[in-house]
């Protein structure tokens, strides 16, 4: 079971026992807002990578995510991993 199967687990417990939605204060909603990725500052120009900016660069590099053969018994991508959904996680 992986750490977010464990955490719906007990959320589920904790709304099934009464405990309902948690209630966070104005400060902790802040801190949680400020954990989100949209909240970090814009990254800076990596200066030393001259492919940055180059559409074919970026259309391989997706190639290569999605590629399965790339793995030892060419099954696994990266993508099958580091879910788009969840932010590459």
């Amino acid at each position: 079971m992986n750490s977010f199967s464990r955490l719906f687990a007990l959320l589920a417990i904790a709304v099934l026992a009464g405990c309902g939605k948690p209630e966070f204060s104005e400060a902790e909603k802040k801190t949680i807002a400020s954990l989100a990725l949209s909240a970090l500052p814009p990254l800076k120009t990596d200066t030393t990578n001259r492919f940055a900016d180059v559409p074919a660069a970026a259309a391989l590099g997706a190639t290569l995510f999605f590629d399965a053969g790339m793995s030892g018994d060419g099954k696994v991508s990266c993508s099958t991993c580091h879910k788009i959904d969840r932010q590459f996680q």
